[in-house]
């Protein structure tokens, strides 16, 4: 099990499967200066200033939470410096594992799945396995 919270949203994750890791978080903070100098690593800082300035903050927070969810389900969490875990997005704009040259895990088989935790909020889950996670999201009571 894995949980995450941005302002007064909650997203739980839970697997019978293996390791799970979850992460959400507002679109809005992570545009904030400085966030990017210590979050992503080059690779990752040129591949956004490549997106559309008006898709650049979604992006970034798909990016950031694609890391968090990973780091979370590694076990490892934030005491690994989150610029050696390099993610990005495949052709279908899908958030993937790029590299991790100290990880724990097999890389090769984490899966992502992105989603929209709540207006101006995105969240990913990551699972260890050979598929990737079926995402159900349920209304707030």
């Amino acid at each position: 099990m894995s949980l995450s919270r941005a302002g007064d949203t909650v997203a739980v994750a839970v697997s019978l499967f293996g390791p799970i890791g979850v992460d959400i978080e507002s679109v809005s903070a992570v545009g904030r200066a400085g966030f990017d100098d210590v979050a992503f690593n080059a690779v990752e800082r040129s591949a956004l200033q490549a997106v559309h300035v008006g898709e650049r903050d979604r992006v970034r927070a798909m990016l950031w939470t694609s890391k968090e969810a990973v780091l979370k389900l590694s076990g490892e969490g934030l005491t690994v410096d989150p610029r050696e875990l390099s993610v990005g997005w495949d052709e279908g704009g899908a958030s993937v594992v790029l590299t991790w040259p100290s990880a724990s895990i097999d890389v090769s088989q984490v899966h992502l799945a992105s989603f929209d935790a709540a207006p101006g909020l995105v969240g990913t889950v990551a699972v260890l396995g050979p598929t990737a996670p079926r995402i159900e999201l349920l209304p707030r009571a």
